[in-house]
């Protein structure tokens, strides 16, 4: 009794994802229009107008504008020892030599 009713739940279970599989392939495959958007040539036309903007406007040269950026500043090193700055743990005059 109990095989009968495994059976027929199974036939159920494969029933309905066979009918799954074939709405499925039913749906449609078209392809919808795209008519919005930009074309190549529209788009390359942008960039190049943006170029040439760019270069009237009398951009910065890359060299000059990368001299004037500054690179951040260490702090000075900490002990982590005694806690006091200007000097490492290694170099600390408070530790007791072994």
């Amino acid at each position: 009794m109990n095989s009968a009713i495994l059976l027929a739940k199974e036939n159920q279970d494969l029933r309905a994802a066979h009918e799954k599989q074939r709405q499925k392939g039913r749906r449609s495959n078209q392809q919808i229009a795209h008519t919005e958007g930009l074309s190549i040539q529209e788009a390359q036309e942008l960039i190049q107008h943006k170029n040439e903007t760019q270069e009237t406007q009398g951009a910065l040269p890359v060299e000059s504008a990368s001299s004037t950026v500054q690179r951040p500043v260490r702090a000075p090193p900490r002990c982590s020892d005694c806690h006091v700055i200007g000097h490492k743990r290694l170099q600390c005059p408070n530790r007791s030599s072994n």
